[in-house]
C-alpha cells in the first residue's frame, strides 16, 4: 500500500509537490535565511512547456554563458516573468520581482532592486520582454518578431514633436493672458 500512496494524487498535484521539493534541496545547503526564489520552479515546469517558450528561455540562457549583453540573474528573471505572465493577481512591476526573486529573508531591497533593474532593462534592450506602464512581460518568439517589427518600422521625429509642444505652449499662454477659452479653442488644442 505505500507504494500506492500517491496515486490519489493528480498529476498537477505531484508536479507542484516535486516543484516543493526540489526548490527545497536546491537550497538545503543554506542557512535558516534561505528563501527559494519563485523561479527556481520554472525547473520543476519547463518540460511540460511548449517549445517556443522553452526556446525563449534557452536562447536568454546561451546568451548569458557567451556573455552576449546578459548576464544570469537576467535569465532568472526572464523565468520568473514567465511563471507569472497569466497570474493577474501579481502584477509584474519591478517591486513585486523584488520580492520574488528574494533568496534570503536578510535582502537588502534597495540593492536587489538595482541589480533587477539592470536586469529588466537588458531584457527589454534584448527584446527578450515587454513593458507597459510600469509592469513589464514575457515576449515569445511571435511576440518579439511584432516588437521589432514595430520598433523598426515606428519613427519618432522627436524635434517635430518638441516643436509642436512649444506651439501649444505658447498658444495656451497666449489664450490665458487674454482669457479667451471657448470650447471650440480647446477641442483644437486638444485634437492634435
Amino acid at each position: 500500500m505505500a507504494g500506492n500512496s500517491g496515486k490519489h494524487l493528480s498529476g498537477g498535484e505531484r508536479s507542484m509537490l516535486s516543484g516543493f521539493q526540489e526548490a527545497a534541496q536546491k537550497i538545503q545547503d543554506k542557512d535558516e535565511y534561505a528563501l527559494a526564489p519563485f523561479y527556481l520552479f520554472y525547473d520543476t515546469v519547463h518540460t511540460f512547456l511548449d517549445s517556443s517558450i522553452r526556446r525563449v528561455i534557452e536562447r536568454c540562457q546561451k546568451a548569458a554563458d557567451n556573455g552576449d549583453g546578459i548576464e544570469q540573474q537576467d535569465v532568472d528573471v526572464l523565468k520568473l516573468l514567465y511563471l507569472i505572465r497569466y497570474v493577474d493577481d501579481i502584477p509584474a512591476n519591478l517591486d513585486n520581482i523584488v520580492i520574488l526573486m528574494a533568496n534570503d529573508i536578510r535582502l537588502d531591497k534597495i540593492t536587489m532592486r538595482e541589480k533587477i533593474r539592470g536586469s529588466l532593462d537588458r531584457l527589454l534592450s534584448q527584446n527578450y520582454i515587454g513593458r507597459t506602464g510600469d509592469t513589464y512581460n514575457f515576449l515569445t518568439d511571435e511576440e518579439q518578431d511584432i516588437q521589432r517589427d514595430i520598433y523598426k518600422n515606428t519613427q519618432v521625429d522627436t524635434s517635430a514633436i518638441v516643436e509642436r509642444i512649444g506651439q501649444m505652449m505658447i498658444l495656451l499662454i497666449f489664450i490665458q493672458q487674454r482669457n479667451i477659452v471657448t470650447e471650440s479653442t480647446i477641442f483644437h488644442l486638444t485634437r492634435w
